[in-house]
């Protein structure tokens, strides 16, 4: 960081995808010079402006859960030494991944006044406790909620990306702070993420899947994505030559996905590693139908961003997820698309056949799905953070 330069924003996040950096990017462009301290190393194409200075720190290996914590801690460590060295009207941006990263914003309020605000990804330690990871309502858990409560009451503002989580959130922070809570939507850069026909889609081509169905999952391959399901339902397709599963990305499952398509002999699954940023908009519009995943008690605790990615591309929607929650309502409000449970496989081969034998449906959907994004979930969306934030560093 430029000691001689008063950035107004410094943004902590260790993965810093397409979706966070251009937010950060905008705010650069449009409030004043900022930094972003990330862990994310793949190559940065589409952000070239100098307003924004990119700080790289200790990547996120997700590998296993010491290697994870192990990198959390790590970052940590950078981002406080980057904090405290930043000017103190420097406003921090903080996302809740690493789950006590917001601590850092708290230490800074505490001693010098700093303000921050906070980015809430997925809500600690709910997510934890769903998953069987700690005790729910121990010790852990209590105290976690605790923190939770002390330093989102503390920040300027709470942001969020759904009302599901926001009113989760509500239950947690005092009942006089709620007001800080604002919910934006994700989004997707719909200039970058954008409908290519197959016939001109070299990845298509190159992936032979002119004359498929494409059923594809995009994105992190981890702990709260219902990835399971969709193997089941490709053992139960596989003599369907038509139809052909694509899986995309990385995460502590991923090994998991690959032995279970060997072992079951399947020819009708693709599993590709994550895919570098310049080969998303290609990868992605080779979706015909893309699947959304949540781990049934993740409802309301997070919202995949690969919703909107998804629907940027002109893709038919097939959810996979446990009673109301945001991605059932973007299928069900925007008719986009199919909802089922978790753990249903056979309901997930059922939608993948509609899907395929009512071809007006399925075209009906994507055009719904492209244009809800364009109406919803464009990077227009950002311009709320931009009101929110000019208002906040002109205090």
């Amino acid at each position: 960081m430029d000691s001689g330069r008063y950035s107004k924003f410094l943004f902590l996040n260790q993965v810093s995808g397409s979706l966070f950096r251009e937010l950060a990017e905008d705010v650069a462009n449009q409030i004043g010079p900022s930094d972003l301290l990330t862990g994310y190393k793949y190559e940065i194409n589409r952000f070239t402006n100098s307003r924004l200075t990119i700080i790289e720190a200790p990547e996120y290996d997700r590998k296993t859960v010491m290697t994870r914590f192990l990198s959390w801690i790590k970052y940590f460590i950078a981002a406080l030494r980057v904090s405290f060295k930043s000017h103190p009207a420097t406003i921090i941006f903080i996302v809740s991944n690493p789950p006590f990263l917001p601590l850092i914003g708290y230490l800074l309020n505490l001693l010098r006044r700093q303000r921050y605000v906070v980015l809430v990804y997925d809500i600690y330690p709910d997510i934890l406790e769903s998953l069987g990871e700690i005790k729910k309502n121990g010790f852990i858990a209590l105290l976690w909620r605790a923190f939770n409560r002390h330093v989102w009451s503390k920040s300027e503002i709470v942001f969020t990306i759904g009302e599901y989580m926001r009113n989760n959130i509500n239950t947690i922070i005092p009942t006089e702070k709620i007001s800080k809570v604002i919910v934006i939507p994700n989004w997707a850069d719909e200039s970058f993420i954008k409908p290519i026909e197959k016939e001109k889609n070299w990845f298509a081509i190159e992936n032979s899947q002119i004359n498929k169905l494409t059923v594809q999952y995009s994105g992190n391959i981890g702990n709260t994505n219902s990835v399971k399901t969709i193997i089941d339902a490709a053992i139960i397709m596989k003599d369907d030559i038509d139809i052909c599963f694509m899986i995309i990305g990385t995460g502590s499952k991923w090994g998991i996905i690959k032995k279970n398509i060997i072992d079951a002999n399947l020819t009708n699954v693709k599993l590709l590693p994550f895919q570098n940023e310049d080969i998303v908009p290609f990868s992605l519009a080779t979706a015909d139908i893309a699947i959304i995943t949540l781990e049934k008690g993740i409802e309301g605790l997070s919202v995949p961003s690969k919703t909107a990615y998804a629907m940027a591309s002109g893709a038919a929607l097939i959810t996979i997820s446990c009673g109301m929650n945001e991605i059932s309502d973007v299928v069900t409000n925007n008719k986009c698309g199919i909802n089922i449970e978790p753990g249903d496989s056979e309901g997930l081969a059922r939608a993948i056949r509609y899907f395929k034998e009512n071809k007006e449906y399925l075209s009906s959907c994507r055009e719904n799905s492209r244009k809800s994004m364009e109406l919803l979930y464009s990077r227009r969306n950002i311009q709320q953070y931009i009101f929110l934030l000019l208002r906040l560093s002109e205090q």
